[in-house]
């Protein structure tokens, strides 16, 4: 089974995450902060196949954490998306230049959300390359 990491501090968010993985070969890892996280990243025997941080949270927000996990070589084959509610189109570069390998946007409907987490799952990250067209 394969295993993803989920760093969000919005309880109903997570939920609505774990919900759209359950029909999926992925377990799920929730963290409700990035520095748990990268706690977790750091101790953990297995790396996670593929690490989804919301942008926005208290203390430390997700392209924060991606800069942390990106200065860390051992993490570099880790592909890292970061969730929004609201994707601002003058920061993608940012993010990418930071690291990102996708930025996803929240969705309220389970089944958009569970649609755009399956073509993301599918993703062959060797050879990815964003797309502004993606979102």
């Amino acid at each position: 089974m394969k295993l993803i990491y989920y760093a969000d501090d919005d309880i109903d968010d997570l939920n609505i995450f774990k919900d759209a993985i359950e029909s999926t070969e992925y377990q799920v890892v929730v963290f409700f902060s990035g520095k748990a996280l990268l706690e977790s990243l750091e101790e953990a025997e297995r790396k996670p196949d593929i690490i989804f941080l919301d942008i926005h949270m208290p203390l430390q927000y997700g392209d924060e954490i991606l800069v942390q996990i990106r200065n860390k070589s051992e993490f570099d084959d880790i592909p890292v998306v970061l969730v929004t509610g609201s994707l601002v189109s003058n920061q993608i570069d940012k993010y990418l230049q930071d690291g990102a390998n996708y930025l996803m946007q929240k969705e309220a409907s389970l089944l958009k959300f569970r649609e755009i987490l399956n073509t993301i799952l599918r993703i062959d990250w060797r050879n990815f390359k964003w797309d502004s067209d993606l979102q």
